[in-house]
């Protein structure tokens, strides 16, 4: 729902969908869906660009991918979090 809202170019509706679904799966004990869903939230922070908020879930979900032992899923935020850190620098830059 939240991708959707996103791409629909409704960022505030889809920041409330992902915070709600991190409650749910926070409370229900879905650790992985948890992390997967903190990679969204980060992927829509950084578009705001609110890069520091996006770092944030970037590796809080990484540790979640690691503990789960998702390579793939590792790779995606080990990528995000660089790509986060490059344009911080070509902003510094400019």
């Amino acid at each position: 729902m939240a991708t959707l809202q996103s791409s629909l170019g409704k960022p505030d509706a889809a920041m409330s969908s992902y915070t709600q679904a991190l409650q749910l799966l926070q409370d229900i004990g879905m650790k992985k869906e948890y992390g997967s869903v903190l990679l969204n939230r980060g992927v829509l922070h950084e578009s705001r660009g609110e890069y520091d908020k996006a770092l944030q879930d970037y590796k809080d979900s990484l540790q979640i991918q690691r503990d789960a032992d998702d390579q793939n899923l590792q790779a995606l935020c080990l990528s995000n979090i660089g790509g986060v850190y490059l344009q911080k620098e070509t902003r510094i830059t400019r």
